[in-house]
């Protein structure tokens, strides 16, 4: 500030805003721009490291701190997890996933467990990357004091902070990908692949039938990916018409009418074909690669993890949800009578 007036002007100014309100403590939440711990401002290092890094935005709305007071305060509950959060765009959603996972992660490594990793997964990498970043500075001034003492006893070996990271952040299809054995990669590469966009390209250069055209693309993909292979009960087997048919109105998104017309016109017809592993030149999507890993048994040997976070976990099909189920160490504890 120029001078003290200046000072004094914007000071006035804070309190104003932060003690009209119907309590400081919501006021100064409201108006927080950064926060962290009270005893990093006592280490000048760290205080300067955080107010340097434009990342390092870690205030919470009086919204977001309520509804992470009240998740810590369910998980003394016996039903409290699983857990989704829901909300438009923007409303804070991963951050409360951050910062839950920063504690789990947090714990892990301050009591040295491996078997108490979370694992941290999203559905690009860019996502991946700004999560754990943020992730990182969320957990840095809790561990330190934990990475000074493990630098000073091997300069050589890496941060535990470092470490667990590696090992609890993955892209869900590279993960997948991961738990595959060598032989069975050929048949999902990357220039195989079908997402949407491709999907929608082959469509329009392949598909002739006039009841599958009146279906379109759009509604198809969503019928092929979220039912007939998002549900589909083993490897040989797919969600059939008459399984659709069983299932609540409430699980339906699409009319009976439009299931029958996509699995005869588009499935049937066409894109089962073009996405069979068994031809040498198939192509495949998500729901293949998941299946694959679910039915095929290849989870057997992968890590088991004590929380698992997902972000934009809406797009998941129930096929991608129990993939993460059976990734959970709980899912395969029994309770004794």
């Amino acid at each position: 500030f120029q001078n003290e007036a200046a000072l004094e002007e914007r000071k006035a100014y804070f309190a104003q805003k932060i003690f009209s309100q119907k309590s400081p403590e919501h006021g100064f939440r409201q108006h927080a721009k950064r926060a962290y711990p009270a005893y990093a401002a006592t280490d000048v290092d760290i205080w300067l490291e955080i107010e340097k890094d434009e990342e390092a935005n870690l205030a919470l709305s009086p919204e977001e701190a309520q509804l992470l007071q009240n998740i810590h305060a369910a998980e003394k509950e016996e039903e409290s997890y699983p857990l989704f959060i829901n909300g438009r765009a923007g409303s804070g959603k991963s951050t409360m996933l951050q910062y839950l996972m920063s504690d789990y992660l947090g714990k892990a490594i301050q009591q040295d467990s491996p078997s108490l990793l979370p694992l941290y997964m999203t559905c690009s990498e860019n996502l991946l990357s700004y999560a754990r970043k943020r992730i990182s500075r969320l957990l840095t001034t809790r561990v330190d004091n934990l990475m000074r003492r493990s630098s000073q006893e091997s300069q050589d070996s890496s941060s535990p902070l470092e470490e667990s990271l590696a090992r609890s952040f993955a892209v869900f299809r590279h993960f997948l990908l991961a738990a595959l054995p060598e032989e069975r990669l050929s048949s999902f590469s990357e220039e195989k692949l079908v997402d949407y966009a491709s999907f929608r390209t082959l469509w329009n250069r392949e598909v002739r039938h006039p009841k599958a055209l009146k279906v379109g693309p759009e509604l198809s993909w969503h019928t092929i990916r979220t039912y007939i292979k998002g549900r589909r009960p083993s490897l040989e087997e797919y969600f059939s018409p008459e399984q659709f048919e069983m299932l609540p109105q409430k699980s339906r998104s699409i009319s009976m009418n439009t299931y029958r017309e996509v699995w005869e016109h588009v499935w049937e017809s066409w894109y089962k074909g073009r996405t069979s592993l068994e031809k040498e030149d198939s192509l495949w999507d998500d729901q293949d690669l998941a299946a694959e890993v679910l039915y095929g048994g290849y989870l057997a040997s992968k890590d088991r993890y004590a929380a698992i976070f997902c972000d934009e976990a809406q797009d998941f099909t129930s096929l991608e949800l129990e993939v993460v189920v059976q990734l959970s160490r709980f899912s395969h504890k029994r309770i004794l009578p």
